[in-house]
This record gives C-alpha cells, sequence and structure tokens, in this order.
C-alpha cells in the first residue's frame, strides 16, 4: 500500500467529478405538467422566440471520508438509512430534478425542517441538522458548519461587494444552537447561539434554493456558464436555426437580449442586423458582451486589403478556417466583427463549428489520442511583436488544468467533448521533435489530415456573405472562421473586428443566469446568491 499525495488526490478527485457529470436527471414530464408554464415575450421581427433547452446536471462522487479537504463540499451522509441513493437512472431524487432551473427551485420548495430538529435541542448539537420532503423517503441532512459558513447577512458579507467578511476556517468546531425552523416564505432560519462573530445569537435564512444549488446541482464545481449546454451544428442545422437577430432589441437589454446571449452560448455564434454604419457600433456591441480584450492590434482593428500587410486577414487572398491569435497563452474568448462594407467579388465569410468536428474525430477514429499528445507550435513574428506557444489540437483533460483553459463542453445529449486549437496559418515553421520521436509529426500529419478535412467538409461549413449593417459574434475557441478570395479592385470589404475577454463573458452569463432564475421565482435574486 502506498499512500497518495493531496495534490494528486484533488486531481483524481476533480477527474471523477468531471467523469460523473456526464450523467444527467431526467425528470418525468407528468411531474412537470402541473408547474406554471412562461408567458412568451412580445418578439421583434428578425428573433425566433424559442430559447434553447437546458438540462440540469448532477455531480455524484466525492473524496474519501478521510480526505483533508472533506469540509469544502457539503456532505450527503448517512445515517440509520442511507440519505439519498443518488443514481443515474431510477433513484427517488430524480423524481424532483427538472429539466429548468425555475422548475427544480419549485420543486425543492416541498424541503421541510424534520420536526424532530425543531422540538429537540439534542437533535441540534449533532453535527447535522434534517430536512425531508414528503416525496422523499430518507431524509436530507445538512452539516452545521456548512449551514455558519453559508450565511450571507449584512454581518457576514458585505451586502455592497458580495464579499465575505470572515474566513471558513475560523469557524470554531462547536456550534451549538438556539433552534432551528422552516419559515412560511419558503426559507430555513437557524439561530446560533454564542456565535463566533458577534458573541451572542445569531440568525442565518437559507432558500430551498440554495440549498438544492449547493448539494444537487455541484454549483461548488461548475457554474453556469459550464452546466448550459452546447448545441453542436453543421451548415444545414445553422442556416435553419434562428441566430439572426435585430441590432436595437439586442442593444435594448431586455427579454431578445437575453435570448441572443444564450443563443450565443449554445451556439456559438450569433448574427446581429441593422447595425448603424459607425465605426463605434462595434464597441457598442461589445460592451454588451464583456470587457474589452485589447491586443497588440489595439482595442478595435479594421479587416481591409492593405499593402505589406502584418497578418494575413489584412489581404485579400483565401484564408482557411482558424482560430485568432492562438499563440497567446489565452487566446480572446470571443470575437466582434461588423461588416461596414463588402461591395467586392467573393470574399464570403465561413464558420464551422469545432465542437461537432471534435465531436465525430473523437468517435470515429482511432488516432485522436496523436491530437491530444502532439504540441503544435503557434508563432506571430511582426511589426516588432514576437508571440509563441505550443498546444494540441485536441487538448486532453490533464492538459486543460495545467493550463487553466477552457476544455469540456457540454453537448446537447450530455456528452463531454473537447473544443480543438486550430490555426494553421499561425503554425510555426519550426516544430519541436522530441529525440526518439522522429515519427510523430508524420503519424499527427495524417491525423491532422482527417481532422481539416472534418472541418471543412461542406455540410459542416456554413458559409456567408456579410451585408453592410451586419455583426457577427462568435466564440473564438468553439467557432472557427475563414473566408473566400475577394477582388479588392471589384469593390471595397472593410470589416471592424474587437475582442472580449473570456471572463467578462462568463460574468454576464452567470448575472443573467441569476436574473432569469430570480424573476421565475417571484424574488430578487439577492435572496438566492
Amino acid at each position: 500500500m502506498f499512500a497518495i499525495p493531496n495534490t494528486s488526490r484533488n486531481v483524481l478527485y476533480r477527474s471523477l467529478v468531471s467523469e460523473s457529470r456526464r450523467r444527467i436527471l431526467q425528470v418525468p414530464r407528468a411531474l412537470l405538467s402541473s408547474l406554471p408554464q412562461k408567458k412568451p415575450q412580445n418578439q421583434c421581427p428578425v428573433q425566433d422566440p424559442t430559447p434553447p433547452t437546458y438540462s440540469a446536471s448532477v455531480s455524484l462522487d466525492g473524496p474519501s471520508s478521510n480526505d483533508k479537504e472533506e469540509h469544502l463540499r457539503p456532505p450527503i451522509r448517512q445515517a440509520g438509512k442511507p440519505a439519498f441513493k443518488v443514481n443515474p437512472v431510477g433513484s427517488e431524487l430524480a423524481h424532483l430534478l427538472g429539466e429548468n432551473h425555475h422548475d427544480e427551485a419549485a420543486l425543492m420548495k416541498g424541503l421541510m425542517v424534520d420536526p424532530s430538529c425543531e422540538q429537540s435541542l439534542s437533535a441540534l448539537q449533532e453535527n447535522d441538522i434534517h430536512l425531508r420532503h414528503p416525496k422523499l423517503e430518507y431524509l436530507l441532512k445538512l452539516d452545521k458548519l456548512w449551514l455558519r459558513d453559508a450565511c450571507t447577512c449584512e454581518r457576514c458579507v458585505n451586502p455592497s461587494s458580495h464579499q465575505k467578511r470572515f474566513s471558513t476556517s475560523d469557524i470554531p468546531n462547536d456550534l451549538p444552537i438556539n433552534y432551528v425552523k422552516h419559515c412560511t416564505d419558503g426559507f430555513f432560519e437557524i439561530s446560533w447561539k454564542h456565535d463566533f462573530l458577534t458573541g451572542g445569537s445569531h440568525i442565518t435564512r437559507l432558500s430551498a434554493d440554495r440549498v438544492y444549488n449547493s448539494y444537487f446541482r455541484g454549483e461548488y464545481l461548475e457554474p453556469f456558464h459550464t452546466q448550459a449546454p452546447k448545441i453542436a451544428w453543421n451548415g444545414v442545422k445553422l442556416r435553419t436555426s434562428s441566430v439572426f437577430h435585430d441590432y436595437k432589441c439586442f442593444m435594448d437589454g431586455g427579454p431578445q437580449y437575453v435570448d441572443a446571449i444564450e443563443r450565443l452560448d449554445a451556439y456559438g455564434i450569433i448574427f446581429l442586423r441593422n447595425v448603424p454604419y459607425s465605426e463605434e457600433s462595434v464597441e457598442h456591441i461589445s460592451k454588451m458582451l464583456g470587457i474589452a480584450q485589447e491586443t497588440f492590434f489595439g482595442k478595435t482593428w479594421d479587416v481591409i486589403s492593405k499593402p505589406d500587410p502584418e497578418s494575413i486577414a489584412y489581404t485579400s487572398d483565401y484564408l482557411g478556417l482558424h482560430q485568432d491569435m492562438i499563440y497567446l497563452d489565452h487566446p480572446p474568448k470571443i470575437q466582434v466583427l461588423h461588416c461596414l462594407e463588402n461591395s467586392c467579388e467573393g470574399g464570403e465569410s465561413m464558420f464551422s463549428d469545432g465542437l461537432q468536428a471534435a465531436r465525430e474525430f473523437q468517435k470515429e477514429r482511432w488516432h485522436t489520442k496523436i491530437l491530444e499528445r502532439f504540441r503544435v507550435k503557434y508563432e506571430y513574428r511582426s511589426g516588432g511583436h514576437t508571440y509563441a506557444t505550443s498546444r494540441p489540437v485536441l487538448p486532453d483533460f490533464d492538459y486543460r488544468m495545467r493550463n487553466d483553459q477552457d476544455g469540456f463542453s457540454c453537448q446537447d445529449n450530455g456528452e463531454r467533448v473537447l473544443l480543438p486549437f486550430w490555426s494553421p496559418p499561425f503554425q510555426s515553421s519550426d516544430q519541436y521533435i522530441p529525440a526518439g520521436a522522429e515519427r510523430e509529426l508524420r503519424h499527427w500529419k495524417h491525423a491532422a489530415h482527417e481532422f481539416k478535412a472534418l472541418l471543412e467538409d461542406g455540410k459542416n461549413v456554413f458559409e456567408y456573405k456579410m451585408k453592410p449593417g451586419e455583426c457577427v459574434v462568435f466564440d473564438n475557441l468553439r467557432v472557427l472562421h475563414g473566408r473566400r478570395q475577394f477582388n479588392s479592385s471589384s469593390g471595397k470589404r472593410w470589416l471592424r473586428g474587437m475582442y472580449v475577454e473570456g471572463n467578462s463573458f462568463k460574468s454576464k452569463l452567470q448575472s443573467l443566469a441569476s436574473r432569469r432564475q430570480a424573476q421565475l421565482a417571484g424574488h430578487d435574486s439577492s435572496l438566492s446568491r
């Protein structure tokens, strides 16, 4: 026997959890039929009202009971009968979980404090507080440490910054309680005796959906933006999807804006129409998505043919499918391209879903491993700027964890597929071949050739000649883009571009999700934060 170091154990734990998140719990339709349905909003002319359907995923695995970091996860523990038998299929808990977040929260309102906890102070001195649900046979047990740490009152969390005023490690082991009760507004209330912050009594209030979010949805590991399902597409599917939106409706920040952002997250691409002819329009659009990611090209840049270009994008040549700036350690997440003029012959834009190609390749090709293992060197050397890095075409989970990169992307069928890195125009001519692995490049070339064929397959490519007043917004780390050659003497082609930083876009998704949940639940978002 040998001991596994904590760091290795944590990596193993994360790997197991990532695998467990593939299991999706589905609720019977009959159970949801009694829930109120959301009324459709008034629609703008070019807007399809149907948003993508999101499913909830449940993390099933956790660290062993002797793990020193066990307290970081609110545990579901056993006493007498086992607590919840959380199985991927057929568990009692599965009958409480809905396909939409507001359905789940509504169903979880049935959680009640077990009468024994309210009536017996001796029961409160144990490590757990018991909750019950009329449709569950067993009790749900909440650890008092987690309950005290979860308090969001003004004494514990700054109401302006929403940042904690204490450290979890400050909470004492002994947590005596005065009482615990279930309030008529659906909240649980716990009164702590001799609290470590106040010195006297202290009250914590928690909503049922907060309990649900922390215990069943696994938000401590996976925030909203990675839980929302991604919809893989080919050219035909994208043409029949409602990815075109009206600029004014988008900029108003109302329901159509929320729907557009959700579709951008799901499909990785949207188009805006009726965008004003102005060099500032691309900045106005980008502000609705997050914070600008300025590069050595500047805050904004123009895609236009010019002599002595510093990038192949600034020519009239054919530009194959690629991702921008993957020679950086942290490439831009979102790209915004506003078409100001496009009167020349040719110049059609091309888009291909890297998620779709990666899924097809990983399912059918035996040599996927070479694209996961072989690191391709990318570089940029021009105008006094030198950037270089190396990464695999299909980075595996370990690579993503080590390099803090976006990796797994939830499919519409619940699968996890790795997103690719692909940018042939920026591949270095000096690829590193380790000693003893001289044939690696040849093996990689064979696999890369097949992967490129998938990306460029006519059925997978969405080809579209953008018109003045249209803007495309896409996920640069998922959707590959390119263009056909154009004749610069026959007219003018002018696109103005801008990048949006990834973390700020994820923050936007989270904020919009919280706002939508609050509206559907009928209370302010601060109550379930």
